[in-house]
């Protein structure tokens, strides 16, 4: 499966469930929600306002897809990958967890099963910043953890193997 593949599998995803439990995996339900599709103007527009360009990967799945709730369902209600709409980007995770918007690391969507933070690391080079980190971790750890683990990848990448594993998170 490449990247294109992987977005047109969500996009099917997302239209057939529209938020309704839909079988995904033998004898499993899981949903899928759109919550809000973004233009260029629309991703442009945030970016003035808050003074900073989002990691162009994500750029990408924000006018490709959008905000969502992906692969919800199961033993737990609140689980599952959740891309909340970017004016929401501050709130709920940049000032509860003190970081400035602009600084080297960037969330942009949590893990509900792992209680995962999926975060973009600004200073990283040809696409290589990204990854999941857990809640347990202070964001001042997150660079020695990260790197520890070797666990810096693509978006895109992840994105791959998130909709191959029908949305179990990559092991790190």
């Amino acid at each position: 499966m490449d990247y294109s593949e992987a977005i047109n599998k969500l996009r099917d995803l997302i239209s057939v469930s529209q938020g309704r439990p839909i079988e995904v995996i033998a004898g499993k339900m899981r949903s899928f929600r759109l919550v809000r599709r973004y233009s260029l103007d629309d991703i442009s527009e945030y970016e003035s306002a808050i003074g900073f360009r989002l990691p162009e990967d994500y750029r990408n799945f924000m006018l490709e897809i959008g905000a969502c709730d992906l692969y919800s369902g199961g033993e737990k209600t609140a689980n599952g990958i959740v891309f909340p709409e970017l004016n929401l980007l501050k709130s709920r995770y940049f000032e509860p967890l003190g970081i400035e918007v602009g600084s080297d690391f960037f969330p942009i969507a949590e893990d509900l099963r792992l209680q995962e933070l999926a975060v973009f690391r600004m200073s990283l080079a040809e696409g290589r910043g990204f990854f999941n980190v857990s809640h347990e971790y202070c964001v001042e750890d997150w660079s020695d953890v990260i790197d520890e683990l070797n666990g810096w990848k693509r978006f895109e990448d992840w994105v791959i193997e998130f909709v191959s594993l029908d949305g179990k998170s990559p092991v790190h």
